[in-house]
């Protein structure tokens, strides 16, 4: 979960974050400023095929 990964997200820990939360395959993150927030967009492979974004904030971990 969020309490268990340190804050600020890297790539890398944003990428371990939604992998846990999805159960999906991450197949990219990419850094990008958001309404004045550094956000990371992690794409997942989910299990039944389907591919989704997810939008996480850099400095809180939370879904945007």
């Amino acid at each position: 979960s969020v309490n268990d990964i340190p804050l600020p997200l890297t790539p890398k820990t944003a990428a371990e974050l939604e992998q846990v939360e999805t159960g999906g395959q991450v197949l990219s993150v990419d850094q990008e400023s958001y309404q004045n927030h550094i956000i990371f967009r992690v794409k997942v492979l989910h299990q039944d095929g389907k591919v989704k974004t997810y939008r996480l904030d850099r400095n809180t971990g939370s879904q945007m």
